[in-house]
């Protein structure tokens, strides 16, 4: 029997502008509402998870954030990664989702109304501030970084793609690597006529796909490595080729693809062999390397490769990262501006039909859905796909 697939679509929903003001006349001030939210639990682990009914919903809303009742949430590594290494007990986890704003902030834009479908990202498990997180009812979100998804995408589609994987691609392409091109500008060919190549190593990831993306509509040309079950997704999000990981002549591969010129390479797997094969695989000159996680020094194989710090997708909210050790980062209004152009370079292409989400699979709705799907992610069972669930139905319709 074919297991039953959740898919959601959104409706006309004319009365959400009125809905907390009709029920709760003075909100965000005049009241606290209680809604449902997945709180870490012991230890952080996926696995104490606590579904709390009755928490506190956000009455503290900036002048530009907006309060989003969430339809659907996407899921990350990040999800289960991060409360396990920094435990922080009842706070609310979550980073990418799609929703309705129900109530905006003073500053926010003016194409931001109540009503308005949006998706974007906020830092869940945040110990700074663990009354956040999008695995909840509502969430209020830094308006500046959300998108207005197409009106023919599904609520599932949206939160697929969310905020957390363009945000990395920003700092990765524009802070990390400093490159030049941009979608709104993309950059000229080398002397040959040839596009400038770039090493995408993780490319079936969903940071990968994204990043495949704009570099393409940048006027770059990625190089995937990646499974070949996965090479043709890889070449549909605009890489120019691909190469199997697993393959041992790899490297050497990529550099005759590459005609030795290859200068940058994005790790989104981070571990001993990606960051082996990207180095050999650079040019006699060498180049840069940025890692989506942690690598260890040891795991250098060049020295004329450059290895870049480490991004984190949490420093783009402008706030800083209070996570101890190599992860803790002071607030960067910079990193923010930048993650800031990239929503409008971001929107532009959602407009115009040029960029899409990873392939999303919807699991069945509500909280206990996503316990399950962090714990399918933890096991290393997911993969080609973004995990969606829907959390709202009254948002949305299900078939």
């Amino acid at each position: 029997m074919t297991p039953r697939v959740w898919e959601t679509r959104t409706r006309a929903v004319p009365s959400l502008p009125s809905l907390i003001s009709s029920q709760f006349p003075g909100f965000p001030m005049a009241v606290k509402i209680e809604h449902q939210c997945l709180r870490q639990g012991e230890g952080g682990l996926v696995e104490n998870a606590i579904i709390g009914k009755n928490s506190l919903m956000p009455d503290d809303i900036k002048p530009y954030e907006v309060l989003v009742r969430v339809a659907a949430v996407a899921l990350n590594p990040t999800d289960h990664k991060s409360p396990s290494f920094c435990p922080t007990p009842g706070a609310i986890m979550g980073v990418d989702f799609a929703g309705v704003i129900v109530h905006r902030g003073s500053d926010v834009r003016r194409e931001l109304t109540e009503g308005s479908r949006v998706c974007g990202a906020v830092h869940g498990s945040n110990p700074a501030n663990p009354g956040k997180g999008s695995f909840a009812e509502y969430v209020a979100a830094d308006s500046r970084l959300l998108l207005k998804p197409p009106v023919d995408w599904t609520d599932t589609q949206a939160a697929a793609l969310g905020g957390s994987g363009w945000f990395s691609a920003g700092l990765f392409l524009y802070e990390s690597l400093k490159l030049d091109g941009k979608p709104s500008s993309p950059t000229t060919k080398r002397a040959d006529g040839t596009k400038t190549p770039i090493l995408v190593y993780g490319a079936a990831t969903a940071t990968g796909t994204m990043i495949c993306q704009i570099l393409s509509l940048s006027g770059y040309a990625p190089v995937g490595v990646c499974s070949s079950s996965s090479a043709d997704m890889v070449l549909s999000y605009g890489a120019i080729a691909t190469i199997d990981y697993v393959a041992p002549n790899a490297a050497e591969t990529i550099k005759s693809q590459t005609g030795g010129q290859l200068r940058h390479a994005i790790d989104c797997i981070s571990s001993q062999e990606s960051m082996r094969c990207c180095m050999a695989a650079m040019g006699r000159a060498g180049g840069k390397y940025v890692a989506s996680e942690h690598t260890m020094e040891e795991w250098r194989t060049r020295r004329g490769v450059k290895v870049l710090p480490l991004q984190l997708a949490y420093e783009t909210f402008g706030n800083g990262v209070e996570l101890p050790g190599l992860y803790h980062r002071e607030p960067s209004p910079a990193k923010h501006q930048l993650t800031m152009d990239m929503a409008d370079e971001v929107q532009k292409l959602l407009d115009r039909g040029l960029i899409r989400s990873h392939p999303p699979k919807a699991l069945p709705p509500g909280f206990q859905s996503i316990i399950g799907g962090l714990k399918m992610l933890k096991a290393g069972e997911v993969r080609g796909q973004k995990l969606v669930v829907c959390l709202d139905s009254g948002l949305t319709n299900q078939s």
